[in-house]
């Protein structure tokens, strides 16, 4: 029996080894590969990672780089309408500089006409005269009305008149053009005619002309003041006053 007991433990201690060796085999091993899955799973964690922020990084870079460009075509634009805007005003300037000079060419070849002109009655000295002075001081068709029914009082009587030119201002102030024919004299009778028109218009300004002479007054509360007197050969060396007591935009 004791001999039976013996073996049995001298064949367990040697079965006993071999698997506890056998174990630590398997446990070392397995150990082992989970180490290396652990590693390989870090680097693949750490490439991942590392692609991931370049790839942000690019991106952000990207959008950095069309907003900037984005910048610079606005800047572009902005810079090519403003050189746009100010080739036009250039365009504008220079028609404007024509436009003026060819003005200013036509009324002083206008002006210097007006010695050689004849006329044979008044309707000649309107269309002729009066309607082109007011055209080269700066009014339309539309700044005048002609034959102006107007009824003023003489006496105590309520006559109505006309009114030959009525011309209205930039600021909407009126004055009276009284014509006359060629042979008519410009008197105190044709003065007192103009300044009732303009008194019932409430028109400070009246002028009177005969195609030969001009005369602009201005209608005071007894007495009118004369602000200007001139034949129109003379209107050149006068044309400054005339702009300025009846042109259309007011004298500053």
């Amino acid at each position: 029996m004791t001999a039976i007991i013996t073996a049995l433990i001298c064949i367990s201690i040697p079965l006993f080894m071999i698997t506890t060796g056998v174990s630590t085999y398997l446990y070392i091993n397995s150990r082992k590969k989970v180490k290396i899955l652990e590693n390989s799973t870090n680097l693949q964690t750490e490439q991942f990672r590392q692609y991931f922020n370049n790839q942000t990084t690019r991106l952000i870079a990207d959008h950095q780089q069309e907003l900037a460009a984005k910048d610079i075509d606005q800047h572009q634009l902005r810079h090519e309408i403003l050189l746009v805007q100010n080739q036009l005003n250039e365009r504008d300037n220079r028609i404007l500089s024509l436009t003026t000079a060819a003005l200013e060419d036509q009324r002083v070849r206008w002006i210097n006409s007006l010695a050689h002109l004849n006329y044979r009655n008044e309707t000649e000295v309107e269309i002729k005269f009066v309607h082109t002075l007011l055209q080269f001081l700066g009014y339309s068709d539309t700044d005048t009305q002609i034959r102006v029914p107007i009824t003023v009082q003489v006496g105590r009587q309520p006559v109505t008149g006309q009114a030959d030119w009525v011309v209205i201002r930039s600021n909407g102030d009126k004055f009276v053009v009284e014509a006359k024919g060629p042979y008519q004299p410009i008197d105190e009778q044709v003065q007192d005619q103009a300044r009732s028109y303009a008194f019932a218009l409430r028109a400070s300004i009246y002028v009177l002309t005969n195609g030969l002479t001009v005369q602009i007054f201005r209608r005071g509360i007894t007495d009118d003041d004369c602000v200007l007197r001139c034949d129109v050969k003379h209107l050149a060396v006068y044309w400054k006053e005339i702009e300025d007591a009846i042109g259309k935009i007011l004298a500053a």
